[in-house]
């Protein structure tokens, strides 16, 4: 984490159509940037309705729900905005029918390794009024939401001490996992994939104890698919073939 990494990454591609597909907007921190469960989701989607829905990554490595990026080491930096920051903007450019959301591993995580950061150590109370605020946004741009639960986290392969302020990581994830699945918004997508302990299935990890493998994003992917095709999909399919 402390080495400089360079990279570039393809921003966006605009389409001159007639078409008006249905647009689902996939956000959130780097399980939804690496792409496992958005590039699963969208061949999904893609076979069961073709040329009707556009699948759109806004994801960012680090991304948090509450504050911005730490400032303290230059990966960091990289992180961004936080997301109640950049959704506004994202939700007025997108116009998306449906955001999708996984974010809050990062609130909990980075106090764990930033400097900065540990003086963002967030509450309970904290992360309800984040996500109430994120409701309400999508809300005012007519954007049904979905979000997703904390999926389970262990850091560095024991480089990272597990100190009480990690052991209280640890416990602000179930507890605010449990406040996520008392929202209609939510798909329970921990309990997928986390095992016994709480940990991410050996079948599931994709090696460092945080992300999913091919076969996470698929098994999350499937989940979201139904969810999406029974509740909001093929509701505005229906209304744009008839209105």
């Amino acid at each position: 984490m402390n080495a400089r990494r360079g990279w570039f990454c393809l921003n966006e591609i605009d389409i001159l159509t007639d078409s008006e597909p249905v647009l689902i907007n996939v956000t959130g921190d780097s399980l939804v940037e690496m792409g496992q469960i958005s590039t699963s989701l969208t061949e999904a989607l893609y076979y069961m309705n073709p040329e009707k829905i556009v699948v759109v990554n806004t994801g960012v490595s680090g991304e948090r729900l509450l504050a911005n990026a730490p400032t303290d080491e230059p990966i960091y930096r990289t992180f961004g905005q936080s997301l109640l920051q950049k959704a506004p903007v994202e939700v007025r450019k997108l116009q998306p029918t449906l955001t999708i959301a996984f974010v809050g591993a990062n609130d909990l995580l980075l106090p764990l390794l930033s400097e900065e950061a540990k003086k963002q150590i967030i509450t309970l109370e904290q992360f309800q009024q984040g996500i109430e605020h994120l409701k309400r946004i999508m809300a005012e741009h007519d954007s049904h939401l979905i979000l997703g639960t904390i999926l389970p986290f262990r850091l560095g392969h024991g480089s990272v001490p597990h100190t009480q302020m990690y052991a209280d990581a640890m416990a602000r994830r179930l507890e605010i996992n449990c406040y996520l699945r008392s929202l209609p918004e939510t798909l329970d997508c921990s309990c997928l994939v986390e095992d016994t302990t709480q940990e991410l299935k050996t079948l599931y990890d994709f090696g460092d104890h945080i992300h999913l493998n091919k076969r996470g994003g698929q098994k999350i992917a499937m989940a979201l698919r139904n969810t999406i095709e029974k509740k909001v999909v093929l509701k505005r399919l229906h209304d744009k073939k008839y209105n």
